[in-house]
């Protein structure tokens, strides 16, 4: 038993280490657009939206679908680099 705890600790860590080392992009279905870098405004082109650390992004959708009406998404940022 301490060694399946053991091990389901150290898949959370790496699942964990994944999260943050990944960046997030934030889709508004209010706005119908990404969010841009640092907050500031939407656009409708991919290109132009902000990439988060998954704390920045999942802090924003959490906030802002408080509601119960899905307002904000998040996906990993999936544009090449």
């Amino acid at each position: 038993m301490i060694e399946q705890l053991k091990e389901a600790i150290g898949t959370a860590d790496a699942i964990a280490g994944v999260l943050d080392n990944t960046k997030w992009l934030i889709w508004s279905f209010e706005h119908r657009g990404w969010w841009k870098p640092n907050a500031c405004g939407y656009t409708e082109h991919v290109s132009e939206a902000g990439a988060y650390t998954f704390k920045e992004a999942k802090d924003i959708v959490v906030n802002a679908n408080r509601q119960g009406v899905p307002e904000e998404t998040m996906c990993p940022d999936f544009r090449k680099k």
